[in-house]
């Protein structure tokens, strides 16, 4: 009886053992998956953020810039913003009493209209200081670094006449099969 216990012991052993071999299988798999499905999530989400970040209207001139110059150009308007007289603060001061004329129970045209007039004054000032930080990084560019700039600006402006054309021709098409269906119904 002894030596069948043994052999029961051994077999119970071995099937623990593989029990125990067949579950951290299992759960590597399962964290295999899981780092998968995790990271994939991740990137979708990243995306999504870029792609929300992307939507704002960038100039053609501004995306040609590599991304290391956009930062570089991003954190020197920002820079050059502080340090003068231009505070956002101002921006929502302004539009508040845009919301308060505007909410008026008579409208005020000539208020509205210098709120206006002082938010483009402010943005005229912004863009200038943009311009002149934009230029500055354009012009320190070496002749190879000028030349790869100047093609990624072509193709951007390429593509962008390319998916405009496209765009008139899908609406023509569009047009072109709405007189048609027009045609048709009034037959």
């Amino acid at each position: 009886m002894g030596v069948g216990m043994s052999e029961d012991k051994n077999k119970t052993s071995r099937r623990s053992r593989l029990t125990r071999v067949l579950l951290v299988g299992s759960l590597a798999l399962n964290l295999i998956i899981l780092g998968i499905v995790g990271g994939a999530a991740f990137v979708a989400k990243d995306e999504m953020e870029r792609r929300k970040s992307s939507d704002r209207v960038v100039s053609p001139h501004v995306a040609a810039l590599s991304r290391d110059d956009r930062r570089a150009v991003g954190q020197a308007i920002r820079d050059a913003y502080r340090s003068s007289e231009i505070e956002y603060s101002n921006d929502r001061k302004a539009m508040a009493r845009a919301i308060e004329i505007l909410r008026a129970d008579t409208f005020d045209a000539e208020a509205l209209r210098d709120v206006i007039e002082n938010l483009d004054a402010i943005g005229d000032i912004r863009r200038k200081v943009a311009n002149d930080v934009m230029l500055e990084r354009i012009g320190s560019m070496s002749a190879e670094e000028l030349e790869a700039y100047t093609q990624r600006l072509e193709g951007i402006l390429q593509h962008s006449h390319d998916r405009s054309r496209y765009s008139h021709e899908q609406e023509k098409d569009h047009k072109d099969r709405s007189k048609n269906w027009e045609k048709k119904r009034s037959e």
